[in-house]
């Protein structure tokens, strides 16, 4: 039994990927899990199995776990936010670039109670509070038995879990760090509310959210701004031209709408979807507030949003009150957010729920 094999066998379900530097040339990813189905099954053919190799399992979960996490984060929030991972006891610090914008720089993090609240940043740096967040998976293990089931399935789902908690304190901090933002300028250089009723937004409406692309875009260094949303506010962005032109939309716009539902440039500023999800089957919260949109400068040598991963991994099983069990993952992280004047933040009130 190779615990790195597995482990490796993991890391590559998780990923969908297979490294051609720890697998043999032609091995697929149907391969990949028909050996992790497998291995699982040598390592807990039955429940007493389990109970002696346990240890191996949650050692197993928890080297891919911390090894794919941080990859996903970035993939989904690598552009406006800076991941990084600490050692357990570490204090989470990111060293802060200092520069012109220095003393207009406020930072929005979680207090030990759990509440955001922002303060005037006068440091190089900044610390940011951790919490422990969980994710569970129900073993059944007469469908594990059977093969309906394996272990690499149950780190999936717990990963998600742990995944969507990072999301979800990303989208609080952004929210929170809102009540600075309305104080910049005349209150709407840098935050504005759009009704949104319409299929797209209204001339006055695209005028505000303009006004907060020049905000921004004029921090780029050139290089422009980008706005960041769910599909839900994307799908009211419109090239649309008034007049009598035919056609009015131009014909990438259109192909760009039939393959993913939104145009992606709006007044030369991209546009970049936040992968949304459902927290639970029952489908009505959603991981990221489907209501708000986030313009970032391109180009910024500080990233807004800090996260930090602190420690391990903590992998356990719990056994409930009717014998049906759980395995559950642990992970503390924390979230800050670093406001200036050179990002902004609009709310599509029609869109809240």
């Amino acid at each position: 039994m190779d615990i790195q094999a597995i482990k490796d066998l993991a890391i590559a379900a998780l990923t969908g990927q297979v490294p051609a530097s720890k697998f043999e040339a032609g091995t697929t990813l149907d391969d990949i899990e028909v050996s992790l189905r497998e291995a699982c099954k040598e390592l807990a053919p039955d429940i007493y199995a389990y109970e002696r190799n346990k240890t191996y399992i949650f050692e197993i979960i928890q080297t891919a776990i911390d090894t794919v996490l941080p990859k996903k984060v970035v993939a989904t929030v690598g552009q406006f936010a800076e991941v990084q991972q600490f050692a357990l006891g570490d204090i989470p610090r990111f060293k802060l670039k200092t520069g012109r914008n220095r003393a207009k720089k406020f930072v929005t993090r979680a207090a030990r109670s759990g509440i955001y609240e922002t303060f005037r940043m006068d440091q190089r740096y900044v610390d940011v509070h951790t919490n422990t967040y969980g994710g569970a998976a129900a073993i059944d293990f007469e469908r594990f038995l059977m093969g309906e089931e394996d272990f690499g399935e149950y780190t999936a789902i717990m990963m998600e879990g742990l995944e969507d908690a990072i999301y979800k304190e990303v989208m609080r901090a952004l929210k929170a760090a809102s009540t600075t933002l309305k104080t910049i300028g005349d209150g709407s250089t840098n935050y504005v509310e759009v009704t949104g009723n319409g299929d797209t937004f209204s001339a006055a409406e695209a005028t505000s959210i303009s006004k907060l692309i020049t905000t921004a875009k004029r921090y780029g260094n050139g290089t422009g701004a980008a706005i960041f949303a769910t599909e839900p506010v994307l799908q009211k962005f419109t090239n649309a031209t008034g007049g009598t032109y035919v056609p009015n939309i131009p014909s990438s716009d259109l192909e760009e709408i039939k393959d993913r539902g939104y145009i992606g440039k709006w007044k030369s500023t991209a546009l970049i979807e936040l992968p949304n999800s459902f927290e639970d089957e029952t489908n009505t919260d959603v991981v990221f507030d489907d209501c708000y949109g986030f313009v970032f400068p391109n180009g910024r040598s500080t990233k807004v949003v800090k996260i930090a991963l602190e420690g391990n991994t903590q992998v356990d099983d719990f056994k409930n009150r009717d014998r049906s069990m759980e395995i559950q993952a642990y992970k503390s992280f924390g979230v800050a957010i670093l406001t200036y004047n050179d990002w902004c933040m609009f709310k599509v009130t029609s869109l809240e729920n």
